[in-house]
Formats: structure tokens, C-alpha cells, sequence
């Protein structure tokens, strides 16, 4: 969907991001591309997370250590 032009910080009814997607679900490949190609990691839900919080909340610490370690300059 992003080589067609989807929105990457598109956000649901409930204020998550495809990256707080990846977060929840554990998908840690998919949240390596989003962030690679420039996601915005510091979005909130509606629920004032971000989707490093989200992680931690879920128990993918995998995925929260590498939304946290992740550098905008990568």
C-alpha cells in the first residue's frame, strides 16, 4: 500500500496508526519498513499513546525496543 501512496500515519476510529498496529499484533517487519520510509513514531491515539507505549502495554518489548532504539536520521 505504500509504493501505491497510502497515507503512513494514516490513523482508525480509535487514533491508531499503522505503526500502533504493528505494535499491538507484534509485527515487527512490518514496523521496520514503516519506519524506515518515515513514520511518524511519536503520534498518539486516542488514547494518548504512542505506539512505543501500545507495545510495552501488549508485551511485545521486541517491538518496543526497536520503535525506541529507531533514529529519524535511520
Amino acid at each position: 500500500l505504500l509504493y501505491y501512496g497510502s497515507d503512513i500515519n494514516a490513523k482508525n476510529q480509535s487514533g491508531n496508526t499503522p505503526l500502533h498496529v504493528c505494535a499491538i499484533h507484534n509485527q515487527e517487519n512490518c514496523a521496520r519498513i514503516l519506519l524506515f520510509r518515515g513514520c511518524n513514531k511519536h503520534e498518539r491515539n486516542l488514547a494518548n499513546q504512542t505506539a512505543y507505549d501500545t507495545a510495552v502495554i501488549t508485551g511485545n518489548q521486541l517491538i518496543a525496543d526497536l520503535i525506541r532504539s529507531h533514529s529519524d536520521s535511520e
